[in-house]
């Protein structure tokens, strides 16, 4: 429940309560190998492996997308075409839609890019039911103007797997020495208790991301027909908020919901309409949070102005207040829309709760992201 997950967020911690909302711990392993699992028992699936999609096919008119061509890893003589009635492209940041829709003559979208250069660090460590008294998550989100954070999230086999995140350049190590050295600067002790005395298990592993990229489907006025781009192909967010799969999933229900209620004619710009919102409230609310970081480079209008103002008032009383806590963990996992940040009960709580805290209000066991990142 997410009561128990120490969720801190804007120099303090969320005072959430259970409101229904679970917070489910897995590797990626996990995750795809169950859903490979199930998509592989649906009738009429067959997986193609070892291969990559070399392009699209289209009518003679190039009016409509009818296929795909698969280029063999291994054997040449294994290319082949696959014929399709929709042709849906998820292949993430690597998506090569763009070069097509060129190739095919219709107009290349718009792209949206805002660098943020965050790398990240994970390690799998043995995990004891006593670890933490209990408790099984801890996130903890980069503090105000700093560059470090990390979670924690108890996961199959009794294991810890443990992340550790720096933005604008900083690298978090992959090495255990240096690993449990970079935990003890967040500025939640948590993490680095459980790295500290936890038994590690293999290596670690990095990754980075270091911009946003939105390709803006929606605005094209020419698409061919049977064909969609989904997920990171459309969208890639900043991982560290964890939205990715999320908007992926509700894309994915959507183009279910315009399939079965208006066929495939013209499912692409359906789909790039319907999708508007959802993907414009992701990436409103994360290059948003990130745009707080004053290094961050990107335009701050005065929208943004307004709503960051706001948010430096909801977040110290999301610290304090259990109801306006668990609304902002329900719009950043999508569960709720960001209007209701400002629903009338939800602002007298913010202006009633939401000063920044001083004297005894900071007794709270956290360090400053300054004091952590400058200590020895």
């Amino acid at each position: 429940m997410t009561s128990e997950v120490p969720f801190y967020l804007g120099g303090g911690r969320l005072s959430l309560v259970d409101d229904g909302l679970k917070i489910c711990g897995a590797t990626r392993p996990l995750i795809e190998a169950v859903v490979r699992d199930r998509v592989r028992a649906l009738p009429g699936v067959r997986f193609v492996e070892r291969c990559d999609v070399d392009g699209v096919v289209t009518t003679p008119d190039k009016t409509r997308v009818t296929g795909v061509r698969l280029r063999s890893r291994t054997d040449p003589k294994a290319d082949e075409t696959v014929a399709a009635d929709l042709v849906v492209d998820t292949m993430g940041r690597g998506s090569r839609s763009p070069r097509w829709l060129a190739d095919l003559g219709y107009p290349v979208p718009d792209e949206k890019r805002m660098r943020v250069d965050v790398h990240y660090s994970t390690r799998l460590f043995h995990r004891e039911p006593a670890d933490l008294d209990g408790c099984r998550h801890v996130i903890v989100g980069l503090p105000p103007s700093g560059r470090r954070g990390g979670l924690t999230l108890a996961v199959e086999g009794d294991r810890w797997l443990v992340t550790l995140v720096g933005m604008l350049g900083e690298r978090p190590p992959s090495d255990l020495d240096g690993f449990v050295e970079y935990a003890r600067t967040l500025w939640s002790g948590e993490v680095h208790e459980v790295v500290d005395r936890a038994t590690p298990i293999g290596e670690g592993v990095t990754g980075a991301f270091h911009e946003y990229v939105r390709h803006c489907y929606d605005r094209l006025t020419a698409f061919p027909d049977r064909y969609v781009v989904s997920g990171d192909a459309v969208c890639s967010l900043n991982p560290v908020y964890a939205q990715g799969m999320s908007v992926a999933i509700s894309e994915a229900q959507t183009l279910g919901l315009i399939v079965d209620r208006h066929g495939l004619d013209r499912v692409g710009k359906r789909f790039f309409r319907q999708t508007r919102q959802l993907v414009n409230t992701a990436w409103t609310l994360a290059t948003g949070a990130d745009l707080a970081h004053p290094e961050v480079q990107g335009p701050r209008p005065m929208p943004w102005r307004v709503i960051n103002a706001y948010m430096n008032r909801l977040l110290p009383a999301a610290h304090r207040d259990p109801l306006v806590a668990d609304m902002f963990l329900k719009v950043n996992t999508f569960v709720a829309p960001p209007p209701h940040l400002f629903h009338p009960r939800i602002l007298a709580h913010v202006l009633r709760n939401g000063r920044t805290p001083t004297g005894r209000e900071h007794a709270e066991p956290v360090r400053t992201g300054q004091d952590a990142q400058s200590s020895p």
